[in-house]
């Protein structure tokens, strides 16, 4: 009986092994077909959106997937964003170069490609910049990093929060990218609270009554001219005033420009 039952439980044993390796194999196969088949419709969906003739996207999916597998990131994202760098109406070129700006973010911020990409072409649309400039941008932010405690990603976080007011403004990219990390690495603030607060400035000092204010109460001067002074400026004049007020002035000030709930973010 013992002999029996040891024979019995060693074919099951193996019959479980067999079947555990089929359906193994039909789910790799599965999974196989289902990305060939999302492949496909990457292709196509770039095949459309492209300015350029069909060999141009065939041409720009092999870099893409060139691209994808020398900076270690998946097939299916690098497409996803040469799709969405398409939309844009950039050439073959351009999207290439571009996707390409994407992964490296991707990796160095820690972030989905789909994720850099939706970052990066706000930043390109907000200050009219060109596929070529990308690389550019994206050594800046990660010198950035380097040089204050905030990461690539808390700075994106905070562009694209600010940018497009930050840009009306007359603040460039360098400025602002700037202004985010040196106030993140201060206060220790995600890059969003950041770039919120920044934005809640910004708004502030285009306000008559803050300019009237700032002038009556701390003789701070915003305008020249009957024109906005240039914002890096005022923060330079703030922070030299700043640093005679008493507690209460100080707390006063920065609630009329930021507001109660963003004080506590830039103090």
């Amino acid at each position: 009986i013992g002999r029996k039952m040891l024979q019995n439980i060693a074919h099951v044993t193996a019959w479980s092994a067999s079947v555990g390796v089929l359906y193994g194999s039909l789910r790799l196969l599965k999974e196989s077909v289902g990305s060939v088949i999302e492949m496909q419709y990457q292709q196509a969906r770039l095949g459309v959106v492209l300015r350029g003739s069909g060999s141009d996207a065939r041409e720009l999916s092999d870099d893409v997937l060139k691209l994808a597998a020398a900076n270690g990131r998946g097939a299916e994202e690098a497409m996803q964003a040469a799709v969405q760098w398409s939309r844009l109406g950039m050439t073959k070129s351009q999207v290439a170069k571009a996707v390409e700006v994407s992964l490296v973010a991707a990796n160095v911020a820690e972030i989905t490609a789909a994720e850099a990409t939706e970052k990066l072409s706000a930043i390109m649309v907000n200050y009219n910049l060109n596929a070529g400039q990308l690389e550019g941008v994206l050594g800046m932010l990660n010198n950035t990093s380097n040089k204050y405690n905030v990461t690539v990603a808390g700075l994106f976080d905070g562009l694209q929060r600010v940018a497009s007011v930050a840009k009306q403004a007359g603040l460039s990219l360098a400025e602002t990218q700037a202004i985010l990390g040196a106030t993140v690495g201060a206060t220790g603030q995600t890059g969003a609270n950041i770039g919120n607060s920044l934005k809640s400035f910004i708004g502030a000092i285009s306000n008559e009554d803050t300019q009237k204010s700032l002038r009556s109460k701390f003789n701070i001067e915003t305008t020249a001219g009957g024109e906005l002074k240039d914002i890096t400026t005022i923060i330079n004049e703030m922070y030299v005033a700043y640093q005679n007020m008493s507690r209460a002035e100080r707390q006063t000030m920065v609630f009329s420009t930021v507001g109660k709930n963003q004080a506590s973010r830039i103090t």
